[in-house]
């Protein structure tokens, strides 16, 4: 490759992750998060949205993002927790 075309993907790059970088990062965390039946139309239709969320609306979805993710790993952790515990149960009932 040379020089000057990675440097114009540098700066291509780097254009994209100032403009785009959160949007499609809260976008896609959202289709992830709601699965819809049209992830194209539904991402579609939440940028247009994200255009007009302020950075209080922004830090909000972050936050609700990170508690439920905190969720998820709590009921993954006590799940394997009684797992092990039936698992000790039954080998102690042998």
């Amino acid at each position: 490759m040379p020089l000057e075309s990675a440097s114009v993907l540098g700066d291509e790059s780097r254009y994209l992750r100032e403009k785009l970088g959160t949007a499609l990062t809260c976008g896609l965390a959202e289709v992830c998060r709601k699965r819809p039946s049209d992830p194209i139309q539904f991402l579609a239709q939440w940028l247009l949205r994200f255009r007009h969320f302020t950075q209080e609306q922004l830090d909000l979805e972050l936050a609700e993002m990170q508690r439920v993710e905190e969720e998820q790993r709590l009921a993954q952790y006590e799940y394997t927790a009684l797992l092990r515990q039936a698992i000790a149960e039954g080998e102690a009932g042998c």
